[in-house]
């Protein structure tokens, strides 16, 4: 207890021979975890103020120099933790399991082959597209399916494609879905497309003419 050692001035070359070889014993630890924890190593090192830092510094006891001072500041090597920091971050990890599992819960349920055979899937181009005029978020496109008039479909592909990047693009589009009005404009198909956050992509399809059939 050099604490203790400290109140007494008769005591004070018994207090000096306790903490040299507290720091000796700390200096010798630190050059045993210097292979497991370098960089913690070498925070003890530095706030020993000590050159002796190899292996072969601590096959014999007291070489830790005596001529030197200890850091004035000395640092938390491992920090307490805050109990509200942590918890706050095992919420958001937990937020993320959840959110995760909710999103693999919401797998649609697997279909058979004549659930599939049900959908008429075609080549479409795209040879005319604007935006709609009351909704930011949707494209009117006019798309050639190979049946002599484009169909009209509606999208909500704006946030991701600008009109004049439409234009040209032979694309997937499910031709016997149910016509359906949108915002003031008839949609008469789906196209087919990915989307990631906010980001659209539509299924590109080239080298096949307006159309053709997707099997």
């Amino acid at each position: 207890m050099p604490w203790a050692l400290a109140k007494d001035p008769e005591k004070t070359p018994r207090l000096a021979t306790v903490l040299y070889n507290l720091l000796e014993s700390i200096r010798t630890g630190a050059v045993l975890l210097s292979a497991y924890l370098p960089e913690t190593a070498g925070k003890i090192f530095a706030q020993l103020n000590t050159k002796h830092c190899d292996y072969d510094s601590i096959q014999s006891f007291g070489l830790l120099e005596t001529d030197i001072n200890v850091t004035d500041t000395p640092e938390i090597l491992f920090a307490r933790l805050n109990e509200k920091d942590v918890m706050e971050k095992i919420a958001v990890i937990q937020e993320r399991i959840t959110a995760a599992a909710k999103k693999a819960a919401e797998k649609k349920a697997e279909i058979t082959m004549d659930d599939f055979s049900k959908m008429d899937l075609k080549v479409g181009k795209v040879v005319a597209c604007e935006k709609h005029p009351d909704a930011d978020k949707l494209l009117i496109l006019k798309v050639d399916c190979g049946e002599g008039t484009p169909r009209q479909i509606v999208s909500g592909l704006a946030s991701s494609y600008t009109p004049g990047q439409m234009i040209g693009k032979s694309i997937v589009v499910v031709t016997n879905l149910k016509p359906a009005e949108l915002r003031g404009y008839v949609s008469q198909g789906m196209l087919l497309a990915g989307k990631e956050n906010e980001n659209y992509a539509v299924v590109e399809v080239n080298g096949l003419k307006p159309g053709t059939k997707i099997m």
